[in-house]
């Protein structure tokens, strides 16, 4: 069956693009009670089907978690927003006012005084001109 998606905002060439993967649970309507125009209304979790992202009740999480686990989410509680894919992260911290950033054991964090940089190998600072002090 063929149904166009519902989304908060469409456009040519823009919009947010969200579609249902095989095997999800959607909520179907009809443009004026006509079954030949189907539209998806939305996707929903059930019993068996729970968010990749876990909620205790208390956090408020919001974000997005695709089907390969790559995760883009916001932190009200801990003022955190955080983007990761695979072994790479990156993580704004508004509480603590900290940016990282992180691919596998090497890391970069800044913070309102310093820079730190962790390498498990080299690092290579390289431009025309390198100024230290």
């Amino acid at each position: 069956i063929w149904a166009r998606v519902l989304t908060p905002e469409a456009g040519a060439g823009h919009g947010l693009y969200l579609r249902p993967q095989k095997d999800d649970e959607v909520l179907v309507g009809f443009i004026a009670n006509d079954p030949r125009y189907p539209v998806i209304m939305g996707c929903l979790y059930s019993r068996d089907k729970l968010p990749g992202i876990a909620a205790d009740g208390t956090e408020q999480k919001f974000g997005y978690k695709s089907p390969e686990s790559q995760l883009l989410e916001f932190d009200d509680s801990a003022k955190t927003i955080k983007l990761e894919s695979g072994s790479c992260s990156i993580t704004l911290d508004g509480q603590s006012n900290v940016i990282e950033l992180k691919v596998g054991g090497n890391t970069i964090k800044i913070d309102q005084s310093n820079i730190e940089i962790n390498a498990s190998a080299q690092v290579v600072v390289k431009g025309g001109t390198i100024m230290l002090n």
